[in-house]
């Protein structure tokens, strides 16, 4: 579903804007650019509605965008369009099921050390993700996720079993 909420951009002397949204308690945000402005304000406005919602709040009605006034005769007023459906996919924090495929070997050794996969991967996922956010450029793709199990399987194959727990627990 898609909301619409006015925002006053205040352009900044070093060419920054900061972006303020009247009806969602001042909600404040800024950019280092225009776009970059508009961008960010888009993401701000989702995650307050999206949390709002969340936490079991009504949504303020927005204002129409000619009775939002601002002080600073530089300042633009516009309209936020945002989303909440996209947004909610995108960064919902419920569990999602996946089906894994392992090796019966791998799970028959995975069960008899009581290793819970949700956690294990989800830990390996998420070293991963920091892993390569932190090369710039660099893509998630299969093979690097693909990756992860590889090296969690010979890990689990080659090392002791205890030092494999240790390792992933």
């Amino acid at each position: 579903m898609n909301y619409i909420y006015p925002a006053i951009f205040y352009p900044e002397a070093n060419g920054k804007y900061s972006v303020i949204f009247p009806d969602l308690n001042d909600l404040a945000t800024y950019g280092d650019s225009l776009a970059a402005a508009f961008d960010i304000a888009q993401e701000a406005c989702a995650q307050y509605l999206f949390t709002s919602l969340r936490d079991g709040d009504a949504l303020p009605a927005p204002t129409a965008i000619n009775a939002v006034k601002s002080d600073d005769p530089t300042a633009l007023i516009n309209l936020i369009c945002v989303n909440l459906d996209n947004y909610a996919r995108a960064y919902d924090d419920r569990a999602v099921k996946k089906t894994l495929t392992i090796p019966a070997w791998l799970n028959t050794a995975c069960d008899n050390c009581g290793i819970n996969y949700s956690k294990v991967l989800k830990d390996a996922l998420i070293a991963k993700l920091q892993q390569v956010q932190m090369r710039p450029y660099h893509k998630v793709t299969a093979y690097s996720l693909s990756y992860i199990f590889f090296r969690f399987s010979t890990l689990l194959y080659f090392s002791p079993m205890q030092n494999s727990l240790d390792q992933v627990m």
